[in-house]
């Protein structure tokens, strides 16, 4: 588990063909005190009866005052996100993973460019780019979805 992306276990305890279907805005709920993450992408696949189904989903925090998910971490249950984020989530889907996060955090903690830079460092410079920020706001304002960016 990192920042991109979530390990995702799916178990059928009926004796029946399921169908899932995981959708961009897919929140899962943290168990511990990190932060929620969402599914960035659409995710298909059938279960068979009593099968299992374990894979990695790409997928961007939520709650940025929250710690990072780690490896350690758990998530017990999941929710749809509010409806900005998931058309957010929906249109940004191809994006790099760095516009995601600062969208994402733009919306659910109402984070300007320089709190969501300052979030993530990586060394002296921040992992999120003003080219990022800007694809960021770009994709906001084409959705009319009011920003702290």
């Amino acid at each position: 588990m990192d920042i991109k992306k979530i390990e995702v276990r799916v178990e059928n305890r009926t004796r029946q063909v399921l169908k899932i279907h995981i959708s961009p805005g897919t929140c899962f709920i943290a168990s511990g005190r990190h932060q929620n993450m969402a599914a960035r992408v659409e995710k298909r696949f059938s279960l068979q009866e009593l099968d299992v189904y374990s894979g990695s989903l790409s997928a961007v925090c939520v709650n940025a005052k929250k710690p990072i998910p780690s490896d350690r971490d758990s998530f017990s249950s999941v929710a749809r996100s509010p409806a900005d984020l998931t058309r957010f989530l929906a249109r940004s889907a191809r994006e790099n993973p760095m516009v995601v996060q600062a969208g994402v955090w733009a919306l659910t903690d109402r984070y300007t460019a320089a709190q969501i830079q300052a979030r993530l460092r990586r060394g002296a410079s921040s992992a999120i780019s003003n080219k990022h920020i800007k694809k960021a706001r770009e994709i906001l304002h084409e959705l009319g979805i009011a920003h702290t960016l």
